[in-house]
Formats: C-alpha cells, sequence, structure tokens
C-alpha cells in the first residue's frame, strides 16, 4: 500500500521491527499503550496491577468512540453538560487551527524569530532507520534545550472518566478521521495532566485527560512537524528483560523530547543534548507504549511493572520535568509572547 507521499506503509502487524515511525503504523491499535510516552508518565504512581486493567480496559477498543464530530453516546450525564463539551473542544481546535500558520507567529517578533529559528534548524528526510519512513533531521550544529519543533494538533479528544471519550476535529479532516479513528492513533499524545502543572484548555468546564491526534496528510506548516519524530527503539520481547533492554537502546539514541509548552494543549519537542549536524532527531515513546503495539501483535499477556521498569518510568519522568523547566527559563519571553497572541484568539 502506498501513502499519500509515495512512502510503503506497513500493513504486516508482525513486522513490529519496522514500525517505527507512527505514519507507517497505520493497523496497529497504539491506545492499548496508553499513547505515545507522554501518559506513562503517571504510570510511575500505580501499582502493577492496576496498570495491568488499565491496559486491559484500553486494548478494549469498543470502550472508545470511533471519531466522529458527533454528540457522546447516551450517558449518565446530562444532554446540556454533553453539548458543553462539545463546544468547548469545537473551540478549542478551531484555536489549534489559528495557531498553527504562519501568521500566529508572525504576530510578534518573538514567535516570527522564533519559528524562522526553528524552521532553520530542521529538515525532512528519509530516516536513517530502515523502513521507518521519514525522519526529522538537524540541518546544523545545535544546543541541548533548544526547543526545535511544535506537534500538530488537529484534532483534540477528552476522557472525564464519567462518559464515553470523545474526539473533535474540524470539517476538512472529518474524512481522514472517519477511516483512521482517534482510538486506533499512533499519534495520540496526553498533553495535560498533574505533572505538567498548567490549566488544560477545557477548564473549568471538563476535568480529566486531553489528548490531541494529527492528520499526517495536512500540508506541513512551519515548525510543526514533532509527529515526524522516530523513536530510535522498539521493545521486541513481552518480557521484563525485554523493556529493560528497550529502554536502555531509546535513552541511548533519545536527543530530543516532546514537552508541554505554553499554553494548553501546545506541546513543544527541546533537544536533551548536543544534535550535530546530519543527526536524526530521536525520542522515546515509553516501554508501555510498545508493549501495547506487542500485545495487539501477537495476542500475548500483559507481562508485570517490576520496580526495574518503575524505575526507568520514573526516569523519564524527571527527564520530562527537567526539560520543561529548562525550556520554560530559556524562552520566557517567547513563551509570554505566545500566551498573549494565544489568548487573542476566537473562535470563527
Amino acid at each position: 500500500m502506498i501513502d499519500a507521499d509515495g512512502h510503503d506503509v506497513i500493513n504486516d502487524k508482525h513486522d513490529l521491527k519496522a514500525c517505527i515511525q507512527p505514519e507507517h503504523r497505520t493497523t496497529l491499535s497504539s491506545f492499548s499503550s496508553e499513547t505515545p510516552w507522554i501518559l506513562e508518565m503517571a504510570i510511575t504512581f500505580v501499582s502493577a496491577a492496576t496498570l495491568v486493567a488499565i491496559i486491559s480496559f484500553l486494548r478494549s477498543v469498543d470502550a472508545w468512540v470511533p471519531f466522529s464530530n458527533t454528540p457522546l453516546r447516551k450517558s449518565p450525564l446530562n444532554s446540556s453538560y454533553q453539548e458543553e463539551i462539545i463546544q468547548c473542544l469545537d473551540e478549542s481546535v478551531e484555536r489549534m487551527n489559528q495557531v498553527m500558520t504562519t501568521e500566529f507567529f508572525a504576530s510578534s517578533p518573538a514567535l516570527s524569530a522564533m519559528q524562522v529559528q526553528c524552521v532553520q534548524r530542521i529538515e525532512i528526510k528519509e530516516s536513517s532507520i530502515p523502513r521507518a519512513g521519514r525522519g526529522l533531521f538537524a540541518k546544523n550544529n545545535i544546543q541541548k534545550g533548544t526547543i526545535i519543533s511544535f506537534y500538530p494538533a488537529h484534532a483534540l479528544g477528552i476522557d472525564d472518566g464519567l462518559s464515553s471519550p470523545l474526539f473533535r476535529s474540524l470539517p476538512h479532516d472529518e474524512e481522514y478521521f472517519a477511516s483512521h479513528p482517534c482510538s486506533e492513533s499512533s499519534y495520540l499524545h496526553c498533553t495535560d495532566q498533574p505533572l505538567f502543572q498548567r490549566t488544560s484548555i477545557l477548564s473549568p468546564v471538563v476535568t480529566g485527560h486531553l489528548f490531541l491526534d494529527v492528520n499526517p496528510h495536512r500540508d506541513r506548516v512551519g515548525a510543526w512537524v514533532s509527529h515526524l519524530i522516530n523513536d530510535g527503539a522498539v521493545v521486541t520481547s513481552n518480557t521484563v528483560q525485554g523493556v529493560l533492554d528497550y529502554y536502555h537502546a531509546s535513552g541511548k539514541r533519545r536527543n530530543c523530547i516532546h514537552i508541554p509548552w505554553g499554553p494548553s494543549p501546545v506541546m513543544a519537542t527541546v533537544t536533551t543534548k548536543k544534535v550535530k549536524k546530519g543527526e536524526e532527531f530521536l525520542t522515546s515513546y515509553g516501554g508501555t507504549y510498545w508493549l501495547g503495539v506487542l500485545l495487539d501483535v501477537r495476542g500475548e499477556e500483559g507481562i508485570e511493572i517490576v520496580p526495574e521498569i518503575q524505575a526507568k518510568i520514573h526516569e523519564s519522568a524527571k527527564d520530562l520535568v527537567k526539560s520543561m523547566k529548562a525550556a520554560s527559563t530559556l524562552y520566557a519571553e517567547q513563551e509570554k509572547a505566545f500566551r498573549t497572541e494565544f489568548d487573542k484568539l476566537k473562535p470563527s
């Protein structure tokens, strides 16, 4: 099968090692893994038994609403609350689509310079990882702590724990998401949770996890290309050692990390070490993400999240917080300008 860019799309679920680039994992249900990397941070604070229960629940795709811009399923909640959620999501999606434009960054000298710098630092070409599709590369030497790109948000979803989760997008993305349900997406990111210490764009209407999803067929704009960043490794063995080997291999190759930056639900990608000209940007999406893929592919039983794995997850959480704090300090002027312009936006 050939995608819109002329690339071979991997359809064989058993060819796990080749399934690294999200846009080429079209047949895999990634939500069974708690979404790529970000939600893994919360696992540090739950027991192994709870984690197994969470993964088991999320593996049941029937528990998730296939993407559509329609009201929620019937639930115990009153219809006015459901309508309020839908309106809030729709307005938030519209706002993000205004943000993901060159015009938005041109509204402030600080943001304009930031966008130019990001675009000048990165380029898209064939990944260095076999059969991984496209990847993001450094066009010049880049220092640690540098924001290189942003994660696009073409759809937003909410799980308040009380009703069926819901995702919304703009009309021109409906066709893509109708055939690529968010419940089966490999691009999902949880954008807001207590660890991030920022107010959700849906607050105070809704409390719960906010997710973003990507339509990879949309035209790329400026620096909104973080979804092209690959993981440097995968979990290939459904064992404790297999997961630990993944963390070692992925951590060794990782040179950037996706972080919440500025207002919800914006996610930026920042370097975690010096990156030389020509190197590919690689991140870690987490052992639980790849375990979920492995469970879907082979139909195996989940493993216990032993203390050694918990320690790796905790280490990842610490790295995230450290990168968040560093970026907040280094890009304080740009973040202030971003929030100011973001708050001016109104639904069209």
